[in-house]
């Protein structure tokens, strides 16, 4: 039986869980007026992936040392006031250099709060693995609600396009004097008149219309202020749970003790101990495409409908995002529930195979509509939900899942999301939205082909 103290510390976890994944889920559908804001380009904007897994990475690393000497309660308690603050000067700033600043404290903050609810959660209840599947499951939650929450204050006006000789190449070849082009966005029609010289050098300087007019329209800052002030609220509600705590002296410093997972290693021989390396530095490179590639598709899907042959709206992007992460987390929910009745190896094989196909169907079926995009998307969604808590649970069947290792695996979670989503926006930037599907489909099968090693090792270290 769950005690009431316990039952409160849960709720304020899977709370602030929530709300860890509604700034990096936030991030994709907003990309554009960011990038508008801070007057940069789409390639520079991008960076802020960067920061972000390099911190998350960083933070990581450093919690599981961090642990060893300092209070877990602490930890998290500092985490949550660092992150709350760092999102306010994200929001209110509209230079891009101190957002990258505010991003990377955001990075670390969230990387450390997040191994400090995996260890507490092993410390607290000890058994049953399905707390860890709903801890899961609150942080997926978050991530469909942030592009609901960003959607009312998107800019729903048409994009400032660079032209120039190199992306267009009738102005290579042809004059133009006093062109007026018609637009028809978001159900607003837009008439822009623009007078192009037939020099070519002197048209790397046009543009259709000045993004720093959208930028002042823009709005988007006030959708990290929302998500900022409640980190407010959840640090409260860490401070209740941490005196009830104490109150109670119920809390153990004893990480590995506590722990509830079995260990299911033997008395290797240096043989063994060489495969468990070997074992270990593939699964960090597992855990990268199985954490990043579901925030890579999200986070450059509204990018692609946008600017892709489609030219959907803004707005029906981030609705688009949302039933993402929707499908994401029902995912992650049906992903509990089979794994009572299947081998996590199957359901990992299986959700692989299904990403890979969903893939491809987007691809080749969205040309032919709206709805095969949003079918697709969906299916992408629903087969990557399981892959992290399922990965977990079939890790323990090889090793023993410490605190440490657990550490490992959330290093190469935290590394892969935002790595893969700067890798994303670098190669959207430089070949073009059409590669977006093409590099997400070399995620996929990569993926299957990197599990497919990591179950022989699996199998040999047993």
């Amino acid at each position: 039986m769950i005690l009431p103290s316990n039952a409160l510390k849960l709720c304020v976890w899977m709370y602030v869980l929530f709300f860890f994944g509604t700034f990096g889920s936030a991030l994709g559908p907003s990309l554009l007026d960011l990038k508008d804001l801070f007057n940069a380009s789409l390639l520079e904007t991008s960076n802020l992936f960067l920061v972000l897994g390099i911190a998350e990475g960083t933070g990581c690393l450093g919690s599981m040392v961090v642990l060893k000497f300092v209070d877990a309660n602490l930890v998290f308690m500092a985490c949550l006031l660092l992150k709350g603050i760092c999102i306010f000067l994200f929001a209110m700033t509209p230079h891009l250099h101190i957002a990258c600043v505010a991003v990377g404290v955001i990075g670390v903050a969230t990387a450390c709060g997040y191994n400090c609810v995996v260890h507490l959660c092993n410390q607290v209840f000890p058994g049953p693995s399905s707390i860890i599947h709903g801890v899961f499951v609150a942080s997926s939650v978050g991530s469909i609600v942030s592009p609901l929450i960003a959607e009312p204050f998107l800019n729903a006006q048409e994009r400032a396009y660079i032209i120039s000789p190199k992306n267009n190449a009738t102005l290579q070849e042809n004059d133009f004097s006093n062109q007026s082009i018609n637009y028809s966005y978001a159900a607003t029609p837009l008439t822009i008149s623009i007078s192009l010289a037939g020099d070519n050098d002197s048209c790397q300087n046009c543009s259709m219309t000045d993004s720093t007019t959208i930028a002042k329209k823009s709005q988007v800052y006030i959708v990290f202020i929302i998500i900022g002030s409640f980190q407010l609220v959840a640090l409260l509600g860490f401070i209740i749970s941490y005196v009830c705590e104490r109150n109670s002296n119920s809390y153990k410093m004893n990480e590995e003790t506590s722990s509830g997972y079995h260990n299911t290693e033997v008395e290797q021989e240096s043989g063994g101990g060489l495969k468990t390396i070997i074992f270990y530095i593939c699964l960090v490179s597992a855990y990268i495409p199985f954490g990043g590639l579901p925030f890579a598709y999200s986070g450059y899907l509204s990018v692609y409908g946008v600017e892709s042959y489609l030219h959907l709206d803004i707005r029906t992007m981030a609705s688009l995002t949302s039933a993402f992460w929707m499908l994401f987390t029902v995912g992650r929910i049906l992903g509990t529930v089979l794994s009572l009745r299947m081998r996590q190896s199957v359901l990992i094989y299986t959700c692989l195979i299904g990403v890979l196909v969903a893939s491809v169907a987007v691809l080749f079926l969205s040309t032919f509509g709206e709805v095969w995009l949003w079918i697709g998307s969906m299916a992408v969604g629903l087969f990557t939900g399981p892959l992290l808590p399922a990965s977990l649970a079939w890790c323990r069947t090889c090793v023993t899942l410490t605190p440490v290792v657990t550490g490992i695996c959330t290093f190469g979670n935290f590394t892969g999301i935002f790595l893969l989503q700067y890798i994303t926006g670098q190669v959207v930037g430089y070949f073009g939205v059409d590669w977006y599907l093409y590099f997400i489909i070399f995620l996929s099968l990569f993926e299957l082909m990197l599990f497919v090693v990591l179950t022989v090792l699996g199998n040999c270290i047993k």
